[in-house]
């Protein structure tokens, strides 16, 4: 069976990563750069200079409430539609993409208004295509309210099913209801790309035991266990340690660069020392000869000096 994958969640109040993240100025390590000329904007928030600059330019137009917005008052959602990983590749290579596409763009006009979608794109460059975007919470009446516009429980476990029937004609159907697992948006995304009981609850503990930069990837909450496919996780532990043996050579080799120089350094300097050495031998032997040859009486007391090392030596020179 083949699910549809809807997940929706508030948005931080620092928004910048996930503009990046949405137009890819910011490339994820999960997606090949071979493929960045597949992703689609359908909604580009950076024709009003970003996604923090889109968000406020719809508050400014669509705002009616009469109080001032408070600072920490959620201003976006950010939203991903996706599907089990085998149906979605058949949607793609089969050229109906842009179809998808716009089946999902009319769910989410349905659902929270046209105007309030202020960013939509399309990333096909990761290993199962979907899609993201970002709401601004605006209501009907003009109020700024994500805990409206989401709705309780019960108006999200509706939310998730009318989102089942507008993909049945994609072969995508609703996921398991009534789970009780905890997901965070990534989480949430890797989980159904496949069956959901293939998915294994895994604590931020076990999973940073596992594979180093995972947190940081995901921004886990220790509080909590999360859905994470055995694949996926596994995907993270070998590049992980790819990362590390590619890093453990690297720094062999600079090593070994490393000792060779110092190698060649210390040769060097013991030639210079030797040949400064000799140099001085040299020297002080010429300047003994020297002397010698300017106290003889003679020219046969010099030959004779010179021709015998013992006299020599006794005399203050050598060979």
């Amino acid at each position: 069976m083949a699910f549809a994958v809807l997940h929706i969640e508030k948005a931080k109040s620092t928004v910048d990563g996930l503009g990046h993240h949405n137009d890819r100025t910011n490339i994820p390590l999960n997606a090949d750069p071979t493929k960045q000329d597949l992703n689609k904007v359908i909604i580009d928030h950076n024709q009003h200079g970003g996604l923090k600059e889109a968000i406020e330019n719809r508050i400014s137009q669509g705002y009616k409430g009469g109080k001032k917005i408070r600072k920490d008052a959620v201003r976006a959602m950010n939203i991903v539609l996706s599907g089990s990983h085998e149906r979605m590749k058949e949607i793609d290579e089969s050229g109906d993409i842009d179809k998808w596409i716009k089946d999902n763009q009319k769910f989410l006009e349905n659902e929270f208004g046209k105007e309030n979608i202020v960013s939509f794109y399309c990333h096909r460059d990761e290993r199962t295509p979907h899609l993201h975007a970002v709401v601004v919470p605006l209501t009907t009446e003009g109020q700024l309210s994500a805990k409206k516009v989401m709705g309780n429980r019960i108006s999200m476990s509706q939310r998730q099913s009318r989102y089942g029937e507008s993909m049945s004609k994609w072969g995508l159907s609703r996921g398991i209801e009534g789970s009780k697992a905890t997901h965070d948006s990534v989480q949430e995304y890797y989980s159904r790309l496949k069956d959901p009981t293939r998915a294994e609850l895994h604590s931020v503990k076990e999973i940073e035991k596992k594979t180093s930069g995972f947190k940081g990837f995901l921004g886990l909450s220790k509080e909590k266990h999360y859905e994470v496919p055995k694949d996926v996780l596994d995907g993270f532990i070998l590049s992980e340690k790819a990362k590390q043996q590619q890093l453990s050579k690297q720094n062999e080799n600079l090593y070994k660069h490393v000792t060779e120089l110092k190698r060649e350094l210390k040769h060097s300097q013991a030639s210079r020392e030797s040949v400064s050495k000799t140099k001085e031998l040299l020297e002080n032997k010429l300047v003994r000869v020297a002397n010698t040859i300017k106290n003889a009486e003679s020219l046969d007391e010099v030959k004779a000096l010179l021709s015998t090392n013992k006299k020599g030596k006794s005399r203050g020179f050598g060979d």
